[in-house]
């Protein structure tokens, strides 16, 4: 994060998949988003603070979200894979 007119700001670079379970890519996203938080809020737990939302048309079934963010700051990466049921 670099420090701004008082604020942190960096930008996050999101990239998204939904796969099913033979591995194949349905659906795939990948977004560059800004962030900002006041000094007092740097290091504490902000999980709630944003969110993004996706439209994606899928039939019912079990899926996997795989994603990455990386911190276009300082290069810091993280990534995730959560188990995904639809039910219609």
């Amino acid at each position: 994060m670099t420090e701004v007119e008082g604020k942190m700001r960096t930008t996050l670079e999101i990239h998204l998949q939904i796969v099913n379970p033979s591995h194949d890519i349905l659906w795939k996203k990948t977004v560059e988003h800004p962030i900002q938080v006041v000094p007092d809020e740097v290091g504490r737990d902000l999980s709630d603070a944003e969110s993004l939302e996706f439209e994606l048309d899928l039939p019912p079934g079990n899926y996997t979200l795989l994603s990455r963010i990386k911190n276009m700051t300082d290069g810091e990466q993280r990534s995730k894979a959560k188990a995904v049921k639809i039910i219609m």
